[in-house]
């Protein structure tokens, strides 16, 4: 466990981005969308956990979907010969 806190502490504070750290995003959104399922069943301020269940999907497929984008064009590149950072 104190391998992957290590892990992703050394991701989050190199500078730039990484792209390793898309599965600790999902992971994150998604613990937090089974909170707001869990609130939203215990009937606790329901259009607020709406509209926060909605902007959560919203990262979750546009982090997705960058990451999927990046890839695709990585292995055009790879294939065509020239490098990508």
């Amino acid at each position: 466990m104190a391998a992957v806190v290590a892990f992703l502490k050394d991701l989050i504070l190199t500078p730039g981005s990484s792209l390793k750290l898309v599965p600790a995003i999902n992971v994150t959104v998604l613990l937090l969308l089974g909170f707001l399922v869990y609130l939203s069943y215990e009937s606790i301020a329901t259009m607020h956990l709406v509209v926060m269940g909605s902007l959560a999907m919203g990262l979750v497929v546009s982090v997705n979907w960058f990451y999927y984008e990046f890839q695709k064009v990585k292995s055009q590149d790879t294939q065509a010969g020239q490098k990508v950072d």
